[in-house]
């Protein structure tokens, strides 16, 4: 519409031309579609991803952004390489070590497809990616405008997340939106995996995975808990409610469990801002309540099946939460770590571990991969890194900050803690799509909003004010 369009160029003009750089970025990491972009690598005769044809344009953009501000911050001696990427990097380069030695060496033990089952281009990406995004945020000049609108574009992705989910399973609308979503969102297309799944009453919209959209969704639950601070009217409240409530939905329709973590996030995030709370009318918190509790209850109503499903996740029959969530999958007798040798690597080269080659023995499990990947010596220095990163956090959330800005580190301290909890089980902080949003938003906070902070811990005024 034009009113919505107006809207757009309005919020667009508001940018400076970094946040604009970001903006393009980030829409282009949620939205864009799976394209035919490795049969241009083929022609060359190099086939670097196993047989897949399919890559999307942010698997293309990502470098190339981190390239041109790194370029540009070189030549303009404004470069920042803050300390916790140099720990990042120092990881990567010894697990690209450990990959070259074992990779045409691996012990008969481990050898065979099953410990290449994913290709070393793909599985290199998934560890750069972090990087990569990493000096994108420490090297970009952006306002708390764009940060805000940032967070907005984060915000509108989730709902369309849900809607889209919402689609993929009314049957009205499945035969018309899935055919699409096979086509141009399955990062596996040609497969039956697509279908399977929704027949299955389960939806991942625009992400690669299940496991993805839920990820996703919680970063957007939390950040939308920021906002509370930002209830000035009724309207606000109308708008938080369905937020939330959407946001809810697009998690039950997804069958995740990864998501209904994200709930106990919920209510220790509320109970982190209760301070902020006697601020805002307690009709307007009301008001946000019972929207997001109607939106449950017609959910309920159109999906019982997805809505009884959430309900046993959250309340499992037998009370057993960690088989929950880990669906057996450290069980000794029956775990697929046991059964696929990852466990034995551990044990068996635990210093170094055997590269990427073992890359798919850790089946879900991303701190398990990163030990049998490369060792004690690996993990220690990712430790580090994400130990840093959370410090920076924590300093900025306790500081004499900005109160949004400490809230948003508030929450992303959170959020990290809870990614790396649920990393036991689940790939969290190398999920494309969902974990560039999220190491963008935390590049951002320790670095660029950070140090534009005054004396008296106000970010500095935008220049569009």
């Amino acid at each position: 519409s034009r009113f919505g369009t107006s809207v757009l160029r309005g919020e667009w003009a508001r940018l400076t031309p970094d946040g604009r750089l970001l903006v393009s970025l980030l829409a282009l990491i949620l939205l864009g579609p799976y394209l035919p972009i490795l049969d241009l690598v083929k022609l060359v005769g190099i086939d670097l991803a196993s047989g897949h044809q399919q890559a999307r344009l942010d698997n293309v953009a990502i470098p190339a952004v981190a390239a041109y501000l790194l370029w540009r911050g070189y030549r303009t001696n404004r470069f920042r390489l803050p300390i916790h990427t140099i720990f990042y990097a120092v990881f990567l380069l010894w697990l690209g070590a450990m990959t070259a030695v074992w990779w045409s060496n691996i012990p008969a033990d481990y050898s065979g497809s099953i410990s290449r089952g994913v290709s070393l281009l793909s599985s290199a990406e998934a560890y750069v990616r972090p990087l990569l995004v990493l000096l994108i945020a420490a090297n970009v000049q952006v306002s708390r405008t764009d940060m805000s609108i940032l967070i907005k574009l984060i915000l509108a992705a989730a709902v369309s997340m849900s809607v889209i989910a919402t689609l993929q399973l009314l049957p009205y609308t499945e035969d018309v939106i899935n055919p699409f979503l096979a086509r141009f969102y399955d990062n596996s297309a040609g497969s039956e995996a697509f279908w399977l799944v929704v027949e299955n009453g389960r939806a991942a919209a625009l992400m690669p995975q299940l496991s993805t959209l839920g990820m996703y969704l919680i970063l957007a639950a939390a950040l939308a808990a920021v906002f509370i601070f930002r209830i000035r009217s009724r309207r606000d409240s109308v708008v938080l409610g369905l937020l939330f409530g959407t946001i809810l939905l697009g998690g039950m329709l997804s069958g995740s469990k990864i998501f209904p973590a994200g709930m106990g996030l919920l209510v220790v995030l509320s109970a982190i801002y209760v301070r902020a709370m006697p601020r805002i009318s307690p009709s307007k918190i009301l008001v946000a309540v019972l929207l997001f509790v109607v939106v449950w209850a017609v959910a309920a109503l159109v999906f019982p099946d997805q809505s009884k499903s959430m309900r046993g996740r959250i309340f499992p029959d037998d009370g057993n939460y960690i088989n929950q969530y880990f669906a057996g999958r450290f069980d000794p007798d029956t775990g697929k770590v046991f059964r696929n040798g990852a466990v034995d690597i551990a044990q068996d080269y635990p210093i170094t571990g055997l590269g990427m080659s073992v890359v798919n023995r850790t089946t879900d499990s991303m701190l398990l991969g990163i030990v049998i990947m490369s060792g004690v010596v690996g993990f220690t220095l990712y430790s580090i890194a994400i130990g840093l990163v959370l410090w920076r956090l924590w300093q900025i959330s306790v500081s004499d900050q900005d109160r949004e800005l400490k809230a948003l580190a508030r929450t992303l301290t959170l959020l990290t803690i809870v990614f790396v909890v649920i990393s036991v089980a689940f790939h969290t902080l190398i999920q494309d799509r969902a974990g560039d949003a999220y190491w963008l938003l935390v590049g951002l906070v320790i670095g660029p909003l950070a140090m534009k902070t005054g004396t008296a811990g106000e970010l500095e005024p935008d220049s569009s004010a």
